[in-house]
């Protein structure tokens, strides 16, 4: 019973990990596409 709650949280930690891992490269993504939209050209 332990064994099997460990996993379930290692699995939980891991997919948390991927998904803000994916958040983080969205969001700078998104903010650098807006920098380069918002800087004047020249």
């Amino acid at each position: 019973m332990k064994g099997n709650q460990i996993k379930r949280i290692a699995i939980f930690l891991l997919v948390f990990s991927i998904c803000a891992v994916i958040v983080f490269l969205a969001v700078n993504l998104f903010y650098g596409l807006l920098g380069d939209l918002w800087t004047p050209a020249g």
